[in-house]
C-alpha cells in the first residue's frame, strides 16, 4: 500500500510537470551515488541473520526503494540479486521462493515500462523508420538509448548493462557496455567475418549478478547489415608511348573470365577519364565517388595494360627491320565504399626473360605486346577466379 502511494505521488508530480526533459548527467550522478551507497551495503552487517532468505529480503526492499526513487539501474541489479540468491541457495525455502517470485513480477513490470530505441540518426530515415547498415561501412555502428516510461514521460536510464551479440553472421565487436549519462550505448564493429553475407547484431539488456544472468526477454533492438550488391564495373586503360587505346584488347579476355563470378558487370573505358584513372587505380575514394557509377555498384575491377620500352631491332650497331616491346598488365579489385584494394594480380612480357613481343613496325610491336599481356592475364585469371569469387561473393 505504501509503495502504491509512492508510485501515485511520483506520477502526479510528473503529470503536473508535463513531459520531463532530463538534465544531462542527472541520472548518471544519481546512479554513481547509488553505486557508492550500494557498495557500502552489506546484508547482515547490522548483526542480523546472514542467511539467504534474509539477504533476499534486504535486496528486494532495497531494490524497490531505488526504483521508487528513480534509480532504475541499481534497482534492477538488486532485484536480480534476489533471483541470484534463490538460484544459489543450498536448501529449498517457501519464503525464498516467494521473494524470488515477487522480484520476477517487479522485473516484468519494469520491462513493460522500459524502451530500447535506436539512437543514431544514421539508422533512421526521413519517415522515422529504421534503416539497414552496410557490411562495407563500419563507421555506422549500432547505438541504442534506454529510457523508463512513466505517465507519458521518459526517464533516461544510465549505467544499465547492454549486451551486443551476433544473431546472424559473425565478427569482432565490443560485446558489453553500460549506458552513459544520456542513456546511450554503442557497439564498435571491428570487422565482419564475411562482409558478403547478411549480418545482424542484437542489443539486449542483460544483467549479471552473483553468477546469475537475467535477460529482459523481448526488450531488444536488431541492427541489420546488408552485404554489397552483386554489381561491379570493369574499368580498363590500355596505353603505350603512342597514347591511350580507344578499343582496349584486354577487355574481352578479362570479362570472359569474370563471367564465372555471379555479378552484373558493366564496362568503362579509362581513356575517357584522363588523370583520374590512376587515382582510382590507387584507390582514391574521392575520385571513385566522382565516377558516374550505376546505382548499387560495390566493386571496381581496374585493369591497366601498359606497353613500354618499344625499340627498333639492332645488330652490331645496325638498325634492322622490326621492333620489340615489353608490357605489363595489372588487375585490381577495389571496394567502392572505402577504396581498399582487395586483390591484385599482374603479368609481364619482359625482354630480360625473353618473353617480349615484336613486330615489323612500331605499331605492330605495340599491339602484339598488349595482346600478349591480355592473353597472359586471361590465363592467369583462370587460376585466380576462385580467390576473386571469394572476395566478391564470399563463396
Amino acid at each position: 500500500m505504501i509503495r502504491n502511494s509512492i508510485h501515485i505521488a511520483i506520477c502526479l508530480v510528473l503529470f503536473l510537470a508535463g513531459c520531463v526533459t532530463t538534465v544531462p548527467g542527472k541520472e548518471a550522478d544519481r546512479e554513481e551515488a547509488l553505486q557508492k551507497e550500494s557498495a557500502d551495503f552489506v546484508p547482515g552487517a547490522d548483526g542480523s541473520s546472514d542467511d539467504p532468505v534474509y539477504r533476499m529480503k534486504e535486496y528486494y526492499e532495497q531494490g524497490m526503494d531505488k526504483i521508487d526513487g528513480g534509480y532504475i539501474s541499481e534497482g534492477i541489479r538488486l532485484l536480480v540479486s534476489v533471483l541470484a540468491e534463490n538460484e544459489n541457495k543450498a536448501k529449498p525455502s517457501e519464503e525464498a521462493e516467494t521473494y524470488a517470485e515477487e522480484a520476477e513480477i517487479e522485473l516484468n513490470k519494469l520491462k513493460s515500462s522500459l524502451s530500447l530505441d535506436v539512437d543514431e540518426n544514421e539508422w533512421v530515415d526521413e519517415k522515422g523508420n529504421q534503416k539497414h547498415g552496410s557490411t562495407l561501412n563500419l563507421e555506422v555502428v549500432p547505438s541504442v538509448r534506454l529510457t523508463y516510461n512513466v505517465s507519458g514521460s521518459k526517464w533516461i536510464v544510465a549505467n544499465a548493462p547492454v549486451t551486443f551479440k551476433f544473431i546472424k553472421g559473425g565478427g569482432i565487436i565490443s560485446g558489453s557496455v553500460n549506458t552513459n549519462e544520456l542513456g546511450q550505448a554503442s557497439c564498435k564493429v571491428a570487422k565482419f567475418d564475411n562482409a558478403n553475407t547478411q549480418n545482424i547484431i542484437r542489443a539486449s539488456i542483460v544483467v549479471r549478478e552473483k553468477g546469475y544472468t537475467y535477460t529482459f526477454e523481448g526488450l531488444n533492438r536488431d541492427f541489420l547489415f546488408e552485404p554489397p550488391a552483386n554489381r561491379a564495373t570493369i574499368l580498363v586503360l590500355e596505353k603505350s608511348e603512342e597514347g591511350e587505346a580507344n578499343d582496349p584488347v584486354i577487355f574481352d579476355p578479362v570479362y570472359n573470365k569474370l563471367k564465372d563470378v555471379a555479378f552484373d558487370f558493366t564496362m568503362y573505358n579509362g581513356s575517357l577519364m584522363g588523370k583520374e584513372f590512376m587515382k582510382i587505380y590507387g584507390g582514391d575514394t574521392k575520385s571513385i565517388k566522382k565516377l558516374s557509377l550505376e546505382k548499387g555498384v560495390s566493386y571496381l575491377v581496374v585493369v591497366l595494360n601498359d606497353c613500354f620500352n618499344v625499340a627498333q631491332l639492332e645488330f652490331r650497331g645496325k638498325k634492322l627491320k622490326g621492333f620489340i616491346s615489353e608490357a605489363r598488365a595489372t588487375l585490381r579489385v577495389i571496394r567502392v565504399a572505402d577504396g581498399k584494394v582487395l586483390f591484385e594480380t599482374r603479368v609481364t612480357l619482359e625482354k630480360a626473360k625473353n618473353t617480349h613481343a615484336q613486330g615489323g613496325s612500331k605499331e605492330t610491336a605495340i599491339i602484339n605486346a598488349l595482346r600478349g599481356a591480355a592473353e597472359l592475364m586471361e590465363k592467369k585469371l583462370g587460376d585466380e577466379i576462385p580467390k576473386i569469387k571469394k572476395i566478391m561473393t564470399g563463396e
